[in-house]
């Protein structure tokens, strides 16, 4: 099966990588979720899993620098 993506366009230059972490995972969640966790989205596992002890701080620096999905 082959998938099609859009292009990307870049709306601002994230400040960190925590940053970038969480909007990944967010876009990941916000597309279906990961397929390892019985989502649809195109992405076979999670960009942060849920036993990670940061998480909770990704998404927040996600949020604050992007705003919710």
């Amino acid at each position: 099966m082959m998938l099609a993506f859009a292009a990307l366009l870049i709306t601002t230059i994230p400040k960190t990588q925590d940053t970038i972490r969480g909007r990944e995972q967010h876009l990941i969640e916000h597309f279906g979720g990961a397929k390892s966790v019985g989502g649809t989205s195109g992405n076979a596992i999670n960009g942060i899993g849920f036993g990670n002890k940061r998480r909770k701080k990704y998404l927040s620096e996600s949020i604050k620098e992007f705003g919710k999905l």
